[in-house]
């Protein structure tokens, strides 16, 4: 019985639960607090509908000290305008009304939509509800944190009204505005009923609350979601009863505007038991300052309940000084002018301080004296000519002033030339239009000035009657006049015209409908509407039984009217045939479906990814049908219900809605598809950008592969569409309207908006345009309630042009503030037509030049040195056909910077600012943005260590350049680890300059939807930085010039090198890349040795888009891509996740990717991303990519065009196979197929074919930045598996590679001989010879492979006359022996290449006769061996090189050449006066004024100077050497200075020749520049310049052998720089004489093969010129001519002058720049 009654009970429940609304059933808010925690939460008030688990969540996580609160689908709000309610989640405490207290967290923004009532924050508040929405909920609060948009503080108290009773709010916080990552510091301290709020380190009071508090906690309303942490809330139970202050010490007396100082304030706190406790400036609050009026006032301490007050005395502002910025743009002037102060600034002193602060016109008065000017109009007008004083005086202080002059010219108006009007031509009734009028006054100095529309008046012609008008024009300016006339007819009756149209367009069987008709009558200028009644309608015609046009008479009673007709429409009844179709890129059959409902409705889906909609092109789901696009015109509407539309943040592709397009893509194909389209629905166009309904056109496409000129848009709602707020849970009615005028937009009934576009539908498919419903991205909606209307356009109102609205002119200054230079190039560029004026300080640099709208005028000019220049254009419009608001002249004022800090390198800190006043030493650094603007070219910014936080973008300016020959360094200072930090608050660098090397600098926490660093100037290079945790891609090479179309001037030729870029991701996660280059990028890019990893999207993007066009083609070499997809967090991107995505849009590009490694990537390794045109050259590795390792595809229909050479793609962990065209597999390529990775011969890799499979992370850098890649994925020499077929070779090489073979004992053989650029290349294959110990790859060339290179170089008449032999081994030592015997006679050059490195050796300087004769054998029997030997030095020799101070840039290169024969071997090393080149490859560009090669001696480890010319070529140097003999070589960098040549004449020379150790000091700190110098010296100089041994043997008496110049004279002996006396001495320690000086230059330039001409007249412009020796005036004039020696003045040369230390040095540099021995 029991069992049945309870089983009676249960069915009632469940019968009563199902009768229940499903809002009842619904579950809950998420609330997941732990039951030990103090904190409670509750999701209630105005939250539009039940709380549920879907809008709601408070999470809080103990273990890691979070709360994170949810709200979202448009669900609660705070709302404080026109009505006040708040609807939240909120996580809170109890409080009694008497708790003092401090509530603090951080709140970090996860997700965020931007309208007026989404808010988070901490809230103290009156009431709350549990778990329960109620409409119009509200309470008293004080509450800081996001609100309209931004960060505030606001409160409320009482009963809310929006007159008398407001919302308060404090707004005057700096922080920035809410979005996705970005973390604020907030807090709220009570003491008694003040309250201190705080976000960030900005904190304001509130003293004036009066409402009541029971709860204080974290909230979060509307569409965020915040993750809360270090939330601490810390009660202060003390209770004093009497607060004690003394302010004895404290400032007291302050002018207006002073800031409160609390220094030397003392608060003492009293107890009841009269206990005293001095308290802390934190224990108090200080309420009441008011420093806005003077008089006595008081400040409020407040402490929990208890206040006093300190007396002040604020006194009236003083204005101390006035200065002027900026004089009048108008300073001279004729008799009978006004005054006229446009363009003046005034600063003013306040309160005698430091600063200057612009004035309002309303804080100063002008005067000038009486018997100068007379009072007019509010101003002065002039009536004695002359220098005349204007005075600026205080209206604050009156006894401040400051004066200035102008100058009135002695000249009196003496008439006006007049320029008639365009039109004279007028109507009764019409308006005089003044445009073309030119009135020129004439004065009697006879100079002319045209007069401003300002200046001068017309009498009003009579308009109302008909004739000849006369228009007097007059001017202040004096009493001549002018006159012109115009002629006004009188209105003629012209016709009737219909001017508002009714319904044009029946079906058959309606009747014709007069509704919303207007005639009006046509005169000759107007229209004037009929009344109905005074017109009749002749529907004789109209036939609605047939389909036809017809034309119904429209007759006016008034027979003077002529009639008009209304043509109308009757079309046959047609249905419209709906299709469905998805096309476009992105778009794929799973993501866009079309489903037809049983109830009629449609569901249209784009899910996540696909399609898109962007400015050039779309892909789209489609529900449409077609029309006529020339015939037809239409309205298509429906009710639509968005289901899902953008996630939060929305990434700014994804749309729904209406849709009239021009051209359609076919079915199913993903290629890129461009129209011209006009559409109604949800749009944002950009992730920055609002997401609401939008009307947008799209125009300027041409094909579907092309660009377009941008799209319109204009937000009809900017309520972001949800399921909540369209139909049926609210009105959501689209509209989209084709007229002859173009397209018009209507959301519901209302608000609507037009774009005139008639013509855009006709463009791709003709007659064709397709109309529909679409979505794309992220959108899935249902479309109900359809209804199209159809009219025929032909009967439709015609088109009217839109009357395009005046212009308000405009005008800017471009360039920097703040240079280096005194040379400065000031633009200008205006929105209109016009004339400017340009006056730097009170001079003209231009007067009247014309200016046209949107170009840029440009103006080469100087600024001041070390101080600030000022600039002001005046700027008029042209008045004669262009419609402007209006015609005034405009003044604009800009003010240029110039400073330098010549302290050599500028050192900056994160402690230093613009107002420390730093010079940029070590002890007193500058600040990063002044160093930036201020810093010269070759001038390097060394950043100290430290973090830089910022709240403003590194911004290096376009024309912020250093040079070729000498860049900016923006670089970390040594040793330390700069890190740029923009704290989320701003973009990251911008670099737009040119020539800029940046180095050894981290960017990090660049604002959301920001890069952390843009290139966007070019021939710059960025080096071992790292871009992490960016609001964006981590580096991206783009214009950052958006208006710069001019593909020339996009950044090109840049350099990333061994820089890494991770864990960047944007608010949409899906577009942050960690480099790019891409959009609108030039030619030359590189990335070489960079890693990125870790990023929400992609580690290379390359996109290219069909809008802008083809970007420049990017080479990517030595670098890695990994682990893309996911941050190192975990956290999973929803972007696209290649590893290296190399196009896009199907556009030809052909980029270059070489010896790079993608692995672990959660998309595609190396993707060309339909880019048809991409290479992967030289052992690309692929392994475990989730999509797959290769994907080289394009769209169908585009031809391909990919190279693929050595690429290895290894899976473990997928089987996704490689995508690519089947005409690329080779022997040198594997491929997987989805299980095996094969090569065309069937050789298949496996994992023995690797040292590792396992990446040991993360990558190692060595000293060089180089990448060290380890034993991961590095191949293994060895036969991979091979099948066992008959056709496959016995011995496959190493993947990629090719096997070595093994030759004949002596060496390879010769594998081919071609003609190529230069000369004759001879191909051979190299064998390993082990000799002492070490590895040589030898080649060995036969007298008849040498003898046909040499007979080829000869017969073609080759210039170069260039034999190249290329020794292709990784072994460090290379060697080329070539039979000596076949060389004689000839004169070719030997070109030895190994390694980047070469050896050019000219056959000339090899006597094979005498190497035949010492080796004891006939020449036949020699053979010439070159070496070339990297790597080549001892550590314990390397340890001696950088005890020298050097970095070496290179390592060490040996070159050897021998003769063999005989069992003999002897070395060659002398090749007497002819410099040999060598060259070798720096992977680096390098400072070629600091850079230098050198000698090493293998016992000492010493340097001595070798002559080189340093060359850069895309991100590379390459070094060519010159010396007449063998050696060991290296590149090393290193500066000298000394303390006595600063200032020096010839600073730049000696530390030049210094740093390059051609010369040296007197001392370690000391040169003695103006010391004269010895005969021995130069030659020692001379010696060392030119790279020569040194030679003991010398032929001087009076050099001893022994003496420290023995070795240098003797080697300037032999290469015949110096004969001595005819004694036979050399005279060392003489002072040598400028003649003898010009002999040994002119010596040392024959030896160096260069020859100038001597010419004995330019001898004679020197007085002295007779002093000459005989014997010197040869050299003399040669050395003049080649500009090597000057005269000491123009018109001496005083030959027998002794010569100074720095002369020789400054000579020196020349000889060596003209012989090309340095850069």
């Amino acid at each position: 019985m029991k069992q049945k009654r309870w089983m009676a009970i249960l069915m009632s429940m469940v019968l009563l639960c199902s009768m229940l609304p499903m809002a009842v059933l619904a579950a809950g808010p998420a609330i997941s607090i732990p039951s030990g925690s103090s904190w409670l939460g509750s999701v209630f008030g105005d939250l539009g509908g039940a709380p549920t688990d879907t809008n709601f969540a408070i999470t809080e996580d103990a273990a890691k000290g979070t709360v994170v609160l949810k709200s979202t689908g448009d669900k609660g709000k705070i709302a404080t305008s026109t009505s006040a309610s708040e609807g939240m989640a909120y996580y809170y405490q109890g409080i009694s009304q008497a708790d003092n207290f401090e509530l603090s967290a951080k709140a970090t923004v996860n997700t965020w939509t931007a309208n007026g009532q989404v808010s988070f924050g901490i809230m103290l508040r009156s009431n709350k509800l549990d778990n329960a929405s109620q409409s119009s909920y509200t309470g008293d609060y004080v509450a800081v944190g996001a609100l309209d948009q931004k960060m505030e503080a606001f409160y409320k108290q009482g009963v809310f009204n929006s007159s008398t009773n407001p919302v308060k709010k404090i707004t005057n916080f700096s922080a920035t505005a809410p979005g996705v990552g970005i973390g604020y510091e907030l807090s709220i301290k009570k003491s008694g009923n003040v309250f201190v709020v705080r976000i960030d380190n900005e904190t304001r009071v509130i003293d004036n609350f009066t409402g009541s508090l029971a709860y204080a906690g974290l909230y979060a309303a509307r569409n965020t979601t915040v993750t809360f942490s270090d939330v601490t809330f810390t009660k202060d139970t003390r209770s004093p009863i009497q607060l004690k202050l003394d302010y004895s010490a404290m400032k007291t007396d302050y002018f207006v505007s002073d800031s409160l100082d609390l220094t030397g304030l003392k608060v003492t706190a009293v107890y009841p038991d009269n206990l005293e406790k001095e308290l802390s400036a934190s224990d108090y609050i200080v309420s009441g300052f008011d420093n806005t009026k003077a008089g006595a006032s008081s400040i409020l301490v407040n402490f929990n309940g208890q206040t006093a007050s300190v007396p002040l005395q604020v006194k009236p502002l003083i204005v101390t000084a006035l200065d002027i910025q900026y004089l009048p743009a108008k300073t001279d002037y004729y008799l009978n002018e006004a005054f006229d102060p446009q363009g003046l600034t005034v600063l003013g002193q306040y309160n005698y301080g430091n600063e200057w602060v612009p004035l309002a016109s309303s804080q100063y008065a002008f005067s000038i004296p009486a018997q100068d000017a007379t009072v007019y109009n509010s101003t002065y007008q002039f009536k004695t000519a002359g220098v005349k004083t204007v005075t600026a005086r205080s209206t604050v202080t009156s006894t401040t002033y400051k004066t200035f002059d102008v100058t009135v010219r002695n000249a009196q108006l003496t008439g006006l030339d007049i320029q008639p009007p365009h039109k004279t031509m007028y109507f009764v009734g019409d308006s005089f239009v003044q445009d073309g009028l030119a009135v020129t006054g004439n004065y009697s100095d006879n100079s002319k000035e045209k007069l401003l529309r300002s200046e001068y008046t017309l009498t009003a012609p009579d308009m109302s009657s008909a004739g000849t008008k006369t228009i007097e024009v007059s001017t202040y300016k004096g009493a001549p006049k002018g006159t012109f006339s115009i002629t006004v007819n009188p209105q003629a009756i012209v016709g009737s015209q219909v001017t508002a149209y009714p319904k044009t367009t029946y079906l058959i069987g309606e009747a014709f409908d007069p509704a919303g008709m207007e005639i009006s009558t046509v005169y000759s200028s107007k229209l004037e509407k009929l009344p109905v009644g005074q017109y009749t309608l002749n529907l004789d015609a109209f036939d609605n039984t047939k389909a036809g046009v017809y034309e119904i008479p429209i007759v006016p009673v008034y027979t003077a009217i002529p009639p008009t007709v209304l043509k109308v429409t009757v079309a046959e009844p047609k249905e419209y045939a709906w299709k469905s179709i998805r096309f476009g890129q992105s778009t794929s059959s799973t993501n866009n479906t079309v489903t037809w409902n049983e109830d009629g409705s449609v569901k249209l889906v784009a899910l996540e990814g696909g399609g898109k909609i962007t400015g050039d092109h779309d892909g789209i789901t489609f529900y449409y049908t077609e029309l006529d696009a020339v015939k037809d015109n239409f309205e298509l509407s429906a009710d639509i219900k968005v289901i899902a539309y953008a996630k939060e943040p929305h990434d700014g592709q994804e749309s729904f809605g209406i849709m009239a397009r021009d051209a359609i893509g076919t079915p199913g194909d993903s290629s890129v598809f461009a129209s011209n389209i006009a559409a109604i629905g949800g749009y944002s166009g950009g992730t920055t950008k609002p997401n609401g309904t939008q009307l947008f056109v799209r125009t300027g496409v041409t094909a579907p592969n092309g660009g377009s000129q941008g799209i319109q848009n204009s937000m009809l709602s900017s309520v972001k569409p949800a399921l909540s707020n369209t139909y049926p849970a609210a009105n959501y009615k689209l509209t989209l309207i084709k007229t002859n005028n173009g397209f018009t937009g209507r959301l519901n009934n209302g608000t609507e908006d037009s774009f005139y576009v008639p013509d855009i539908m006709t463009v791709q498919d003709g007659s064709k345009m397709y109309v529909g419903f679409y979505t794309a991205r992220l959108a899935t909606i249902e479309v109900s309630n359809k209804q199209l209307k159809v009219t025929a356009a032909e009967t439709d109102a015609p088109r009217k042009e839109p009357v395009k609205p005046s212009v308000t002119p405009d005008v800017n200054f471009e360039g920097l503030t703040r240079t280096s230079l005194t040379a400065y190039s000031l633009g200008l560029k205006s929105n209109v037509d016009g004339k400017v004026t340009i006056k730097r300080g009170s001079s003209y640099i231009a007067q009247e030049a014309a200016m046209q709208a949107g170009k840029t005028l440009t103006l080469a000019t100087t600024v001041t040195a070390n101080t600030y220049t000022n600039f002001s254009a005046i700027f008029v419009p042209d008045d004669d056909k262009q419609s402007l608001t209006s015609y005034d002249k405009i003044v604009k004022n800009l003010t240029v910077d110039m400073k330098s800090f010549d302290n050599g390198d500028i050192y900056v800190s994160p402690a230093a600012t613009s107002a420390s006043g730093g010079d940029g030493t070590i002890g007193n650094p500058l600040d990063l943005d002044t160093a930036i603007d201020y810093v010269k070219a070759g001038q390097r910014i060394l950043l100290l260590d430290g973090h830089y936080v910022r709240s403003t973008k590194i911004n290096i300016q376009k024309g912020n350049d250093g040079t070729a020959e000498a860049r900016k360094y923006l670089i970390a200072a040594p040793g330390a680890k700069p890190i740029l930090d923009f704290d989320k608050k701003s973009e990251g660098a911008v670099l737009s300059g040119h020539y800029w090397h940046v180095k050894g600098i981290d960017f990090t926490r660049s604002a959301a939807n920001t890069k952390g660093f843009t290139v966007g100037g070019s021939n710059n290079i960025v080096e071992s930085s790292r871009f992490y945790d960016n609001g964006d891609t981590g580096l991206q090479i783009s214009r950052t010039d958006e208006s710069e179309s001019n593909k020339a001037l996009w950044p090109s030729n840049n350099l990333i090198l061994n820089c890494e870029s991770f864990d960047n991701v944007d608010p949409s996660n899906n577009n942050a890349d960690g480099f790019a280059a891409k959009l609108t990028s030039g030619t030359g890019n590189i990335f070489r040795g960079d890693i990125s990893h870790n990023n929400i999207d992609d580690g290379w993007d390359l996109y290219t888009k069909a809008g802008t066009g083809a970007i420049g083609s990017v080479l990517i070499e030595n670098s890695i891509a990994y682990q893309n997809g996911t941050l190192t967090n975990g956290r999973v991107g929803e972007g696209d996740k290649n590893g290296f995505k190399l196009g896009g849009e199907g556009i030809h590009v052909p980029h270059v990717i070489r010896n790079s490694l993608a692995f672990g990537n959660g998309a595609y390794g190396f993707a060309s991303n339909s880019n048809p045109g991409v290479r992967a050259e030289s052992t690309n590795i692929a392994f475990n990519n989730a999509k797959g390792n290769l994907n080289f595809t394009t769209y169908s229909g585009i031809q391909t065009d990919f190279r693929i050479d050595g690429f290895i793609s290894y899976q473990k962990d997928y089987t996704a196979k490689d995508n690519y065209p089947a005409q690329l597999n080779s022997a040198a390529n594997y491929f997987f197929n989805g299980t095996k990775s094969l090569n065309q011969l069937g050789d298949q890799l496996t994992d023995a074919n690797f040292a590792s499979l396992v990446p040991v992370l993360p990558y190692l850098r060595d000293v060089d930045g180089s990448i060290i890649r380890g034993d991961f994925l590095k191949l293994l020499t060895g036969k991979p598996d091979t099948p066992d077929t008959p056709d496959t070779p016995d011995t496959p090489g190493t993947p990629g590679t090719s096997n070595a073979t093994s030759g004949s004992s002596g060496g390879s053989s010769v594998g081919a001989m071609e003609i190529v650029s230069g000369g004759v290349s001879i191909t051979s294959q190299s064998i390993n010879k082990v000799t002492a110990g070490k590895t040589v790859a030898t080649v060995v060339i036969d007298d008849e492979a040498l003898t046909k290179a040499i007979r080829a170089v000869e017969n073609n008449e080759i210039a170069n006359r260039t034999i190249f032999i290329e020794v292709n081994s990784t072994e460090l030592a290379a060697r080329v022996e070539v039979p000596a015997s076949v060389l004689r006679g000839s004169a070719v050059i030997l070109s030895i290449r190994a390694n980047g490195v070469a050896y050019h050796l000219p056959s000339q300087v090899i006597d094979v006769d005498a190497l035949a004769k010492v080796l004891g054998i006939d020449a036949a029997g020699v053979t010439l061996a070159v070496e070339i030997e990297r790597d080549a030095a001892s550590d314990s020799l390397l340890a001696k090189i950088k005890e020298q101070g050097v970095a070496l840039l290179s390592k060490p290169v040996a070159f050897h050449l021998s003769a063999e024969g005989n069992g003999k071997t002897i070395a060659v090393n002398d090749f007497g006066r002819t410099y040999v080149a060598r060259s070798l490859m720096l992977d680096r560009t390098v400072d070629a004024d600091q850079a230098t090669a050198v000698l090493i001696h293998p016992e000492t480890g010493g340097l001595t100077f070798v002559p080189a010319i340093f060359r850069e070529a895309n991100g590379q140097t390459e070094v060519t050497l010159k010396r007449p003999g063998n050696s060991l070589y290296a590149i090393v960098q290193s500066s000298a200075s000394f303390e006595d040549v600063n200032g020096h004449w010839s600073q730049a020379e000696v530390e030049l020749l210094a740093s390059k150790r051609v010369i040296q000091g007197v001392s370690a700190h000391s040169f003695a520049p103006d010391a004269q110098i010895t005969r021995a010296e130069f030659a020692a100089l001379l010696v060392r310049a030119f790279g020569l041994n040194e030679e003991t043997s010398t032929r001087f008496s009076d050099v001893p052998a022994n003496s420290w110049y023995a070795g240098t004279v003797g080697a300037s002996a032999k290469a015949g720089f110096i004969d001595g006396f005819e004694d036979g001495s050399f005279k060392p320690n003489e002072r040598i004489t400028r003649e003898q000086m010009a002999i040994m230059i002119k010596r040392a330039m024959s030896l160096a093969g260069r020859t100038t001409a001597v010419d004995l007249k330019q001898l004679d412009k020197f007085s002295d010129s007779k002093e000459l020796s005989t014997w010197s005036k040869d050299a003399v004039a040669g050395v003049l001519s080649a500009g090597i020696v000057n005269g000491v003045t123009a018109t001496t040369f005083v030959p027998a002058a002794p010569a100074t230390r720095s002369e020789a040095a400054v000579m020196l540099k020349r000889l060596l720049q003209l012989v090309q021995f340095i850069n």
